[in-house]
């Protein structure tokens, strides 16, 4: 006997099309999170990083001074990320630069495979939430160790977020541990861990202290014992305890303003509007009156929100814990949404109806047929569409192609054929592109702001913008060789020093001091 159009549909049917949706929106959304990944990820600082792991699997050691600038050489500097700068040099010098870039990508959908985990709501909130946080992390992604710290903070907030709600059960905090231990070799943005850990400690003894209760002591307990465990891995490192240090170092510099990636995000620019989106959601969710706010949750938001409108680099992480704290809150506003979209599903006039009912009316008597096999296929398609447009972007001619955009490629051939005599002076931008591409120059300068700190990075600033003092210090350091982006002001002074330009292109110029000049 068929079932009528008002006949309910079964519990079971209606969990199987529920399942199926939510593993077919969650397969296309992943997907859509490689595609928005799928672009070229070989930013200034990756080189560097690829020079430093060339050295120490060359050497079988850690580097302990700077052997790599003349301004700074055999100054003590030991940083972490050796595990993963040793990883970039065997993976490209086995596969190529594009492999690089794959992995960069890969690095991307795992850490926002995570987030999906972490989420709460049904499936087309979780999907919209996770392309936007896709989109809102795509502003700062390159082939460096900091990815990894991507990752291991989405760990960190699915491990605390799920227990935290009873979720999961405790033993599994205590694998944050091991992961901290890794974390501490890998990247000086193991303090990100810490801030997710002090967030939930001073959630949970705010919350012991508003309405004391067993639990909440419990889980005050249990993450003081887990900080104590962060503490001690966190000083199993090379550098011990120094490695605190190694950051607030870092953030204390006054020459970071000079850097992009240190300033605040720009919103007259697109890359941006993603990130400001985020805020005006969670204030139209907060304002339909949905579920009380959490301590957790709004320590997460603040944290993190403002340390991204500091700097353009910390909307990685904020991207990490958005959609997570977002969706706890998003529930109510899209029940009302879906409300009022169910007025378009209204057939000949009649009274509107559920979803599930417009699906009965759809196929008939029958309930609607729960189709893996096609879901699968839209799922490959989706899939095959993003590996492809990896593929595309991870080509050698299309990584030669975005070198000869972004780096000084022709100069550096110029150097390495003519060699002429004398340091070279270089850009900020490409030290460590030369650090890998011409290693026989030393550089003045490059993306190790730790090692030159304010001194050096105020003597760049100085000559680059053609300062008074500009030519006492080129010839303090016997510089022989200008390498530079056309806009500084120092190229439209040195012609007039006795300096002789050798080649220019709209992205370099290069000059040389001739021999009659001091």
């Amino acid at each position: 006997m068929g079932m009528s159009e008002n006949a309910p549909m079964s519990f079971a049917h209606r969990r199987a099309l529920h399942r199926a949706l939510h593993q077919l929106l969650l397969g296309l959304s992943l997907a859509g999170v490689l595609l928005l990944s799928a672009r070229m990820h070989l930013g200034a600082d990756t080189w560097w990083h690829l020079r430093t792991g060339a050295w120490i699997w060359g050497h079988k050691r850690l580097p302990e001074t700077d052997v790599f600038s003349y301004t700074r050489f055999g100054t003590p500097w030991s940083p972490p990320g050796w595990p993963v700068q040793v990883f970039f040099y065997l993976l490209v010098r086995t596969a190529g630069y594009g492999a690089l870039n794959l992995w960069t990508s890969l690095m991307v959908l795992s850490t926002y495979g995570v987030v999906a985990r972490t989420m709460r709501g049904g499936p087309y909130l979780r999907s919209l939430a996770l392309i936007l946080a896709a989109l809102t992390g795509n502003l700062y992604q390159a082939a460096r160790p900091y990815m990894v710290t991507t990752l291991f903070t989405a760990l960190f907030l699915w491990a605390l977020e799920t227990w935290y709600r009873g979720a999961a059960p405790s033993k599994r905090l205590f694998l944050l541990v091991a992961l901290m231990v890794l974390w501490g070799h890998v990247h000086a943005g193991f303090l990100a861990g810490f801030l997710v850990w002090g967030c939930y400690l001073l959630a949970a003894g705010l919350e012991a202290w508003q309405r004391p209760s067993t639990l909440s002591r419990q889980r005050v307990r249990t993450l003081l014992r887990l900080g104590l465990g962060l503490m001690l891995a966190s000083w199993l490192n090379p550098q011990g305890l120094a490695l605190w240090i190694y950051p607030w170092k870092t953030l204390r510099l006054e020459g970071l303003r000079w850097i992009q990636e240190w300033q605040a995000p720009d919103f007259t620019q697109p890359e941006a509007w993603p990130f400001l989106a985020w805020w005006f959601l969670m204030l139209l969710v907060l304002g339909t009156g949905g579920p009380p706010w959490r301590w957790r949750h709004g320590l997460l938001w603040m944290v993190f929100g403002l340390m991204a409108f500091r700097a353009v680099r910390n909307i990685a992480l904020f991207s990490v814990m958005a959609p997570v704290v977002w969706s706890a809150y998003a529930r109510p506003w899209w029940s009302q949404q879906r409300k009022r979209l169910s007025h378009f599903w209204n057939v000949h006039g009649q009274p509107r109806r559920s979803f599930w009912g417009f699906l009965q009316r759809r196929f008939g008597d029958s309930p609607p047929p729960v189709r893996p096999r096609l879901n699968r296929v839209l799922v490959a398609l989706a899939w095959g569409l993003a590996l492809l447009r990896l593929y595309q972007v991870s080509t050698p001619a299309a990584i030669e192609a975005h070198l000869a955009r972004t780096f000084p490629t022709a100069p550096v051939t110029y150097l390495k054929a003519m060699h002429p005599p004398g340091r070279l002076f270089n850009s900020y931008n490409w030290g460590g592109y030369l650090l890998w591409a011409l290693p026989e120059y030393p550089v003045f300068i490059d993306g190790r702001t730790d090692l030159y700190g304010d001194t050096y990075l105020q003597l760049w600033a100085r000559v680059v913008t053609a300062e008074p003092g500009w030519e006492q210090v080129l010839d303090e350091y016997r510089v022989g060789i200008v390498l530079l982006e056309p806009h500084w002001p120092l190229t439209k002074v040195l012609p007039y020093r006795g300096w002789q330009e050798v080649y220019r292109d709209n992205r370099s110029v290069l000059f040389l001091r001739s021999p009659s000049s001091p």
